[in-house]
């Protein structure tokens, strides 16, 4: 797993993308959505493993929609997770000797009140003073349980609404035939044999008390639902928007196809479709008059293969490729296989043989069309014929069309 190039970030409509995508449910479900969306998977196994739950969930509305169902009653509970955390348990030691302490002193200290008084009515001198001492600890005593007791039933109400929460994630935890559970089975029975609704009081109280116990399972509960929102959002996506699922295909060399590539923030009906093609070549440069949708197209590149990489679904008709480990906006010093794009000014002899030397594609951009790219008919002339003309191929923007 890699996190997005800096210059991929700060380059490209990414942020955009992320933004317009990000329809998940839950608080938990954004914040999962969003550390996906900025780390990209290049190991195969690792992406069709995610690709064919993201199928599943497509091919199984019903399932999928019951679950967005319990994701929406789980908004109801968001802030009681951040509010048990955050609640002071400190002060109270033991919970039960505070509820007998609290039944006893309203039951009992009326009638000890008075055997007290009673049996000091014999020394006159005294009686007043401790007649006085013992209404006034009374009274402190019973003001001191009326603390607790406010204290234990705020603590009771969100450890209930926690008890509540789980129920909920309990649903999706059987419903759920996608995700592999395995991870966090420990976690999930931890967290549902401790936090039940119809549980003693007093232990109810304990689990407040001891949560440093149970932070590490209930987060990795809540990034589960988040994990399930996530996907079920993308699922969405590729529904919504009629996105393809692209093929991952393991290759010496490095291999980009996509066919009728369009920009996710483009309506597809509304703009022409291109396509891209590297493999024979090393390089593409990209050509067009001002204003014909160079910056487009190369941004949709990059938008494909992240997405690929990322929700493992493609904006075009057919994307058959080898994942990259590098995707960036610059040559980089890498053995792994990379996908490269940079402005024609900025490639020199000493890049583009590094280009061709190594596991790169790269697509180079012109800002018009009046530089007949003259940076890369220069280099040509470096490189024989033979070399040149296999290694780089000029994609007209105008016309659609390899020259």
């Amino acid at each position: 797993m890699e996190i997005i190039d800096k210059s991929v970030i700060e380059n490209t409509s990414w942020n955009l993308i992320v933004d317009k995508f990000n329809s998940t449910i839950t608080k938990y479900g954004k914040i999962k959505f969003s550390e996906l969306s900025y780390t990209y998977l290049y190991d195969i196994s690792e992406l069709e493993k995610r690709q064919n739950i993201i199928k599943n969930i497509v091919h199984n509305d019903k399932i999928a929609n019951d679950i967005s169902d319990i994701l929406k009653k789980i908004t109801n509970y968001d802030d009681y997770v951040h509010t048990y955390f955050s609640h002071d348990s400190i002060g109270i030691s033991n919970f039960s000797i505070i509820l007998n302490f609290e039944s006893y002193s309203k039951i009992y200290s009326p009638f000890l009140l008075v055997i007290i008084i009673l049996y000091l009515c014999d020394f006159k001198k005294y009686s007043k003073y401790v007649c006085i001492l013992i209404i006034y600890i009374y009274f402190v005593t019973y003001n001191s349980v009326n603390v607790y007791k406010k204290y234990i039933n705020e603590t009771k109400e969100i450890v209930l609404h926690m008890c509540k929460l789980f129920d909920l994630i309990e649903q999706i935890y059987e419903l759920d035939i996608f995700i592999d559970k395995k991870n966090i089975e420990d976690d999930f029975e931890l967290v549902k044999n401790n936090f039940v609704e119809s549980r003693f009081v007093g232990n109810l109280l304990k689990i407040s008390k001891d949560k440093e116990k149970y932070v590490e399972s209930i987060t990795n509960v809540l990034q589960y639902v988040g994990l399930i929102d996530s996907y079920i959002c993308i699922a969405k996506i590729v529904k919504t928007n009629k996105y393809i699922f692209p093929n991952y295909e393991f290759n010496a060399k490095p291999y980009l196809y996509i066919e009728n590539i369009f920009h996710p923030l483009i309506d597809k009906d509304n703009c022409k479709l291109n396509d891209v093609y590297l493999g024979d070549h090393n390089v593409t440069t990209i050509t067009g008059p001002s204003g014909s949708g160079k910056s487009i197209h190369v941004d949709s590149i990059i938008i494909s293969v992240l997405m690929s990489q990322i929700y493992c679904i493609s904006n075009s008709d057919k994307m058959i490729f080898t994942p990259f480990q590098t995707i960036c906006l610059y040559v980089p010093e890498s053995e792994h296989f990379s996908l490269v794009v940079i402005d024609n000014n900025k490639l020199d002899e000493k890049y583009l043989k590094y280009i061709f030397e190594h596991n790169i594609l790269a697509v180079v951009t012109s800002q018009s069309n009046s530089h007949n790219n003259i940076n890369i008919c220069k280099l040509k002339n470096k490189y024989p014929t033979n070399i040149t003309n296999k290694k780089i191929i000029n994609y007209k923007i105008k016309d659609g069309i390899y020259i």
